[in-house]
């Protein structure tokens, strides 16, 4: 985080395509394991059906972030714009560089590699937490190998996973990305549409949170996903079928923010909630959230400014990752059903939590 920082802040100097390029070369590279470590994180303090809500909490930042960007780089612009020989964008990158920095300084301070280390937590609470989750069987007992990085590339549910947040990933990326010039499609002026970013993304804060609160107390992931995956697809019938009434297709936007990002922190506990305890579990999170950079990638690519206004490629392939998303999910969900009834013929009860290395005897997370 601390890089990253001081890369956006570096950011200002660059000249050419090439140095950008480069610079987001190297934003990439240090970001691509904040997300995945977060969420491994959470999964050392919490148990598996407290963590939807946690992670989404985590998650609820970039969605809110998108909610204010555009009024943050409006204001940017409108009070620094060639104060002290920079020009707006570099203001941007070097308030937003500074922010980062000094939030990654404060963390350092705060963040703790496990309970029994915490400063604030007495030994009765450090007690606690360690029970729930030995309870829960997510204790870590192995250290990483080739074996075990093998052993999580050659795990089913990783696999789909990975193309599930991919698909959830492009309809997110793609709204964060070009939502501005969706709604401008509407025949909004720039300075409206920017302003008309906010109530889609504070919708999807709100549904985001909501639903990981859901989730965890039904102690269920997979129907989530289906569930307002569904709502994102209708959402993109509707922007992209409705040929005038901006309004409406202003509403089909609230619809896709409503749906589409409260899939992406409960698809990535489902996986998490269905991994051993060992850092397979970290791998297996790094790789689907590594799919969601390739997501990200064809997002880029679907919204073409040769469709400016209707965007009809973008709205259908978008639509199209999240029906493959809802049908992955529901096989998904459907294996892990079936399995679920074996095991518990098998054993009619768990009585207690056995270790997670042999996952029929302890049941998958639906």
């Amino acid at each position: 985080m601390l890089a990253c920082g001081i890369i956006m802040i570096l950011m200002i100097f660059v000249k050419n395509f090439l140095m950008i390029m480069i610079a987001r070369f190297f934003l990439g590279f240090f970001e691509a394991g904040l997300i995945p470590g977060m969420i491994y994180y959470i999964t050392i303090w919490y148990k598996r059906s407290e963590q939807n809500s946690r992670v989404s909490a985590v998650l609820w930042g970039p969605t809110f972030a998108g909610a204010l960007s555009g009024l943050l780089s409006y204001a940017i612009i409108s009070l620094l714009d060639s104060k002290a020989g920079l020009s707006g964008w570099q203001w941007i990158f070097l308030v937003c560089g500074v922010i980062t920095i000094i939030v990654s300084i404060v963390a350092y301070f705060l963040i703790f590699d496990s309970v029994d280390n915490v400063k604030w937590l007495n030994n009765e609470e450090r007690k606690r937490v360690s029970a729930g989750i030995k309870r829960d069987g997510l204790q870590d007992t192995e250290e990483i190998s080739k074996d075990l990085v093998l052993e999580c590339l050659k795990d089913w549910k990783v696999c789909v996973s990975m193309f599930i947040f991919c698909g959830i990933s492009v309809a997110t990326y793609s709204f964060s990305f070009f939502i501005p010039s969706i709604i401008n499609g509407f025949g909004f002026n720039e300075v409206l549409s920017q302003l008309l970013v906010v109530p889609p993304f504070i919708l999807g804060c709100i549904s985001e949170i909501g639903v990981a609160f859901l989730s965890d107390r039904a102690n269920l992931r997979g129907p989530y996903v289906i569930l307002f995956a569904s709502i994102g697809m209708v959402g993109y019938a509707i922007v992209g079928t409705i040929q005038s009434h901006a309004i409406f297709k202003y509403i089909g936007t609230m619809f896709i923010a409503i749906g589409a990002f409260p899939c992406r922190a409960t698809s990535t506990k489902w996986l998490a909630n269905n991994i051993p305890p060992s850092l397979k579990r970290n791998i297996g999170i790094s790789l689907m959230v590594g799919s969601g950079g390739i997501g990200g990638i064809i997002a880029t690519q679907i919204y073409r400014s040769v469709d400016y206004p209707n965007y009809y490629l973008g709205h259908l392939v978008a639509s199209i990752c999240l029906f493959l998303a809802i049908l992955l999910s529901i096989i998904q969900f459907t294996i892990l059903k079936i399995n679920n009834d074996k095991m518990k013929k098998q054993r009619k009860k768990i009585r207690r939590a056995v270790s997670w290395n042999s996952e029929s005897e302890f049941g998958h997370f639906l």
